[in-house]
């Protein structure tokens, strides 16, 4: 019986010092781009030499995919297009998706994480665009419902 309970206590020490890891997927549209013959890298989760990239896997439809182990803690990353920083994406502010500078940035908890198809260089989907509208109403009289824009973005006709 003792023996049991000592056991017991060990394993919740060895566990409880024990640093887990979360499978988190990375995924990317490569379809607007010239994929090199070297592949689609993750660069900057495990460094930011060529050795330290993590090759990517495309199932076909020139969507590339990868699911890592990955501790707590804080990630900055690029997908590159081949196996050198020189093709890294081309995007001076991942600022506007969460990111810092030209650099994207994840943050790993004790949770599995898929991360959000983006296009290569892009935070959002292929072919999907933002657009700002900005309307000068200093001339106008502002019903008490605001302003509003309607569309068939909505799907009104």
């Amino acid at each position: 019986m003792v023996r049991n309970i000592s056991i017991q206590s060990l394993l919740v020490l060895l566990i409880s010092g024990t640093a887990f890891s979360v499978n988190v997927t990375f995924q990317v549209d490569m379809a607007s781009e010239d994929v090199s013959e070297d592949g689609v890298h993750i660069a900057g989760i495990h460094g930011w030499f060529p050795d330290d990239f993590i090759e990517m896997s495309n199932d076909g439809d020139n969507i590339y995919k990868i699911t890592i182990d990955l501790s707590e803690g804080t990630y900055y990353y690029l997908f590159i297009n081949g196996k050198s920083l020189s093709y890294k994406e081309e995007n001076e502010d991942f600022s506007i998706c969460g990111g810092i500078g030209s650099n994207r940035l994840l943050e790993v908890s004790n949770d599995a994480i898929e991360l959000d198809l983006v296009c290569f260089s892009s935070c959002q989907l292929c072919g999907d665009v933002s657009v700002t509208i900005q309307v000068d109403m200093t001339k106008e009289t502002i019903s008490d419902y605001g302003v509003h824009i309607a569309g068939s973005m909505q799907g009104w006709d």
